[in-house]
C-alpha cells in the first residue's frame, strides 16, 4: 500500500480532524483514510449524466442576451 505524508497542515484543520476522528472511534489517520474514501467515491458517470439531464431542461428557457438585460436593468435605476 502506498503512504502519504501530509505537510504544512493548519494547527486548527487539524484538531478538527483528530476531534471528528474521536468522534468516529477512530486515530487521525484512520479519519483521513475515511474521508478520503468517500471523497473520491464519486461517480464520474453519473455526475455527467444528472450535467447533461439539467442541461436539456434548460434548452429553449432562455435566448435574450445576459449582456442587454443587465444594461436595461442598470438603465432602470
Amino acid at each position: 500500500m502506498a503512504a502519504l505524508t501530509i505537510r504544512n497542515l493548519d494547527d486548527t484543520l487539524y484538531e478538527r480532524l483528530r476531534e471528528q476522528a474521536k468522534l468516529h472511534h477512530r486515530s487521525a489517520e484512520a479519519e483521513v483514510r475515511c474521508i478520503l474514501g468517500q471523497a473520491l467515491r464519486v461517480d464520474r458517470e453519473a455526475v455527467v449524466r444528472e450535467a447533461e439531464a439539467i442541461r436539456r431542461s434548460l434548452v429553449g428557457r432562455y435566448s435574450g442576451d445576459p449582456t442587454a438585460e443587465i444594461r436595461s436593468d442598470r438603465d432602470r435605476r
